[in-house]
């Protein structure tokens, strides 16, 4: 069995909409749960007012805000750094998936929900990879961060399970087990890691940091994160 962690992300003009998928097996899912663990320990321990409990989000470790506010900023890069490294050295494989909007907007009269298409997208690309002999292995079950789309999410995946959907899926998907189980990102260390990933995947592809020293971190935490990237594809109708 295989457990895929799923959260999203979108730039801030709307331009662009992602998807992320962490494929973790009982090894990689242990490791890190438990070093996102000490990562919020390590950061509590260092700054009063901090809790263990704090959420490693990703937009929020980068910026500063929420319950990293009061974190400095030398602190809050090397958390990202850290966690980025939680992920390269567990052995889950991720996948990244997203959508030029504006272009689908201008192709098509009445186009799909992005987080419905790219979602879609996403699970079928993962599917393809769980198949006997197959990169991921074995059966996968799917968590996804609380969405207002819940529900068109699991009638989609039982609709994708029945029979190709034109304009979604290639094939039914045969190994996804059961639907997709939404649940709060600030009780799963999985989800968090996920959210950080596609974080900095959106990013580096539409901000350039104009400080050196951003720059050489960027480009060390998205190369750890990419190290595990077996999937890197944006549609533009």
């Amino acid at each position: 069995m295989r457990a895929i962690f799923i959260d999203e992300s979108a730039t801030s003009s709307g331009s662009h909409y992602y998807l992320g998928g962490l494929v973790t097996d009982a090894p990689a899912l242990r490791h890190v749960e438990t070093e996102m663990d000490g990562l919020a320990e390590f950061i509590a321990d260092q700054v009063d007012g901090v809790e263990q409990s704090i959420e490693l989000h990703g937009h929020d470790m980068f910026h500063g805000k929420a319950e990293w506010e009061p974190v400095p900023l030398r602190l809050r890069v090397r958390a990202c750094e850290i966690a980025s490294r939680i992920l390269a050295e567990s052995g889950a494989r991720m996948l990244f998936r997203g959508m030029d909007v504006p272009a689908q907007r201008r192709r098509y009269a009445q186009p799909f929900p992005a987080h419905e298409l790219v979602l879609s997208q996403l699970i079928s690309d993962i599917d393809k990879r769980l198949g006997p002999g197959r990169s991921l292995g074995m059966l996968g079950l799917c968590h996804a961060d609380e969405h207002h789309s819940a529900d068109s999410g699991r009638r989609n995946l039982r609709r994708f399970k029945i029979e190709a959907v034109a304009g979604h899926t290639e094939r039914p998907i045969t190994h996804i087990g059961d639907t997709i189980y939404f649940g709060p990102s600030h009780a799963s260390r999985l989800l968090q890691a996920v959210d950080i990933a596609t974080f900095f995947l959106n990013r580096v592809r539409h901000t350039t940091e104009t400080d050196p020293r951003a720059r050489r971190s960027m480009a060390a935490i998205v190369g750890n994160i990419r190290s595990i990237t077996v999937d890197e594809y944006v549609w533009t109708p």
